[in-house]
């Protein structure tokens, strides 16, 4: 017997279950927002990562130059190293005729460029500078000094001095095919185009860069660190690295038992660096600010002076004259903090407001420069401007630019130290890669 089976129309759902396409689209949308804003996160996660590591380098260093202080205080006072302390400071009577800046003078010490401007006592401690720069002696109206003598340092010596050690850059890795006492085979072919023993630094050539082997066992639990003195490349045979300096006498063999199976070269990078900013009184006390700097260059427009007389299409002009009273409104051009009544007088932004504390009136700086011949000024907010007359770091808050006409209004964080009555204009620098400036306080002659 055939039956049927049937099912009543009860049995099937009036509608299906699912999700429309405006739903869909909707969702889309919804997951769209949120990808995008995580999306987002990385670059800036990423940013402030870099941010972080350069600013612990930077206390790194200044703690390091701290310490170096601490440690020979005569960096500071006699950054020379000629046993002459008084030398360094601040324009005093050195002759006792009553005239603290008279020609007569001149060769006492006071007046350490020759150009008949008395000293103001500050100065720069630079090894760096005094060794790479273009203008070695001097910066504006600064001396410049290595702090361990007179003369220019050797890299080894500034490197020692103000940088962090500690940055190395990969150059190239191979397969150790042999070792001995004193240098290691790697097999031939290898490239060493970009890597001859005139690169490295030896005793035959103080002042090229450091390279360095790191030699890692089979096992790669155990290593060895040896200074690249030379490089052999055999043709036909295995290339060597060698440390043992071919002038020297000493043999600095790898330790026993150690077997090396693969050599890393890298190069020795001079990223993070110092210099010192010093202002001294005329009783000897030194103010000192440890300036930390991010990849230093020493292109003649990075140290390009604006205000000098020999830069003769530039000006620098302070919103305050030689006894630091306010000159004009400032950047916001109103008397004092621009719409508040500083004074409570019931006026706003009035005559009386001039100059008062916290205001720009006495933080605005006007600059100008020869468009087209002369460098543009590196201006952003948060970077840092030197003062090579008085030694004064200032930090920029606010800017505008005319590139075309070459001009700029600067505020910055602070009162503005005029320049002696004597100078006709303020001298700056803007420098790129400045980190952090660190006022160290006071040190006094010890």
């Amino acid at each position: 017997m055939i039956t049927s089976r049937s099912r009543s129309a009860a049995s099937w759902p009036d509608t299906r279950t699912g999700v429309t396409l405006s739903e869909v689209l909707v969702a889309t949308l919804v997951m769209s927002i949120g990808v995008v804003s995580l999306a987002t996160l990385f670059p800036i996660a990423m940013l402030r990562s870099i941010q972080a590591t350069q600013l612990t380098n930077s206390t790194l260093l200044r703690q390091n130059a701290e310490a170096m202080i601490e440690i020979a205080p005569a960096l500071i006072h006699d950054p020379d190293q000629d046993s002459d302390e008084q030398e360094h400071r601040a324009d005093i009577d050195l002759n006792a005729d009553g005239d603290v800046s008279d020609t007569s003078e001149q060769g006492w010490g006071n007046d350490w460029l020759g150009d008949s401007i008395p000293d103001t006592g500050a100065y720069l401690v630079d090894p760096i500078g005094r060794a790479l720069a273009t203008s070695q002696t001097s910066l504006g109206l600064l001396p410049r000094f290595s702090g361990i003598g007179n003369s220019a340092p050797t890299v080894a010596q500034f490197e020692n001095l103000a940088m962090l050690p500690d940055v190395w850059l990969p150059v190239f890795e191979s397969r150790v095919a042999s070792q001995n006492a004193t240098r290691v085979f790697i097999p031939d072919g290898t490239d060493l185009t970009n890597l001859t023993t005139g690169q490295l630094r030896n005793a035959a050539n103080p002042n090229n860069p450091r390279y360095r082997m790191i030699l890692v066992d089979a096992t790669g639990k155990q290593a060895a660190i040896k200074g690249l003195q030379q490089v052999t490349d055999n043709n036909g045979s295995n290339d060597e690295l060698i440390w043992q300096d071919t002038t020297g006498s000493n043999v600095l063999p790898l330790p026993t038992n150690f077997t090396a199976s693969k050599v890393k070269v890298e190069v020795q990078e001079r990223r993070y660096t110092w210099l010192l900013t010093v202002r001294k009184n005329r009783e000897g006390t030194a103010a000192v600010d440890v300036v930390t700097f991010f990849e230093r260059s020493f292109r003649p427009q990075d140290e390009f002076v604006y205000g000098d007389p020999s830069n003769a299409g530039t000006s620098v002009t302070y919103s305050v004259n030689s006894s630091g009273q306010a000159t004009s409104t400032g950047y916001d051009t109103n008397n004092g903090v621009a719409g508040v009544d500083d004074d409570q007088d019931g006026t706003t932004d009035n005559n009386s407001e001039l100059g008062w504390p916290g205001s720009d009136d006495k933080r605005t700086i006007a600059v100008s420069w020869s468009a087209g011949s002369d460098p543009n000024p590196f201006l952003k907010n948060g970077g840092y401007l030197l003062d090579v007359v008085q030694g004064q770091w200032y930090r920029i808050v606010l800017y505008t630019e005319n590139l075309d006409a070459g001009t700029a209004a600067i505020v910055v964080d602070r009162d503005l130290v005029p320049p002696p009555a004597n100078l006709s204009s303020p001298r700056l620098v803007f420098y790129r890669g400045v980190l952090e400036v660190y006022p160290l306080g006071l040190r006094n002659v010890p």
